[in-house]
């Protein structure tokens, strides 16, 4: 997920995750992908800029 809270715990995320799974919103053919909870981690992505001679793009004023 993009945007999560980076201090959330497992008695925190696995319920929710449970209920998730719990509606079966995720079928392919007579499938459902996403029955049960297996893992959930935090990953972090750092970026280092190289170079960036994209154009400037003007910014919106609101």
């Amino acid at each position: 997920m993009h945007n999560a809270k980076p201090d959330l715990k497992e008695e925190t995320i696995l319920p929710v995750m449970k209920s998730l799974a719990t509606l079966k919103l995720f079928q392919h053919s007579d499938e459902f992908l996403y029955e049960q909870p297996v893992s959930a981690k935090y990953v972090d992505v750092q970026e280092t800029v190289v170079f960036d001679n994209s154009p400037k793009v003007k910014e919106l004023p609101y």
